[in-house]
């Protein structure tokens, strides 16, 4: 979030709501990284980027959807590589994205990560996402492969944790 997150703290400090899309799990080759995000604001301007796709322009529409409802979304965007041009995605690979409505009420946790990056200090903004037990993220295409279900490694708040810490 490094790249949105000056976009996403004026906003909130200025008492605008924003949408922000993370990625927070990838298998295969997926075209961005778990962290990579992505804002859309109430005017509908975007920032930032999760796979330089047809997969932000869905996004754009959910991230619509969670500014005006309010409720998170968890989204798989799946590809084979016979079908990875089709949705736009450079690559194949899957990839798990979090779309959150962002607001003031997140202000003293944003203006403290300013703080920190401000005086050099290493800051992060951590959000619990994970399914309930017996669901999985909407899938459009293939799930993750069953080896990279060792460990945790499919619940995507688990394989980012383990990179955060």
């Amino acid at each position: 979030m490094p790249d949105v997150f000056d976009e996403v703290h004026r906003r909130c400090r200025d008492g605008e709501p924003v949408a922000l899309a993370t990625v927070v799990a990838t298998w295969q080759s997926a075209p961005q990284p778990p962290g990579a995000a992505m804002v859309v604001t109430t005017d509908g301007t975007v920032d930032g980027s999760v796979s330089g796709g047809c997969v932000e322009a869905d996004l754009y529409e959910r991230a619509r959807r969670v500014l005006d409802t309010g409720r998170p979304e968890l989204r798989r965007y799946g590809i084979s590589d016979n079908d990875a041009y089709a949705v736009g995605l450079t690559c194949g690979g899957i990839l798990d994205v979090f779309v959150e409505r962002v607001d003031a009420s997140a202000l003293p946790a944003l203006d403290a990560v300013a703080a920190a990056r401000r005086d050099g200090h290493p800051a992060a903004v951590v959000t619990c996402v994970a399914a309930d037990a017996g669901s999985r993220p909407a899938a459009d295409a293939h799930d993750p492969p069953a080896a990279a279900d060792h460990a945790g490694a499919s619940d995507p708040a688990r394989r980012l944790g383990r990179r955060l810490c």
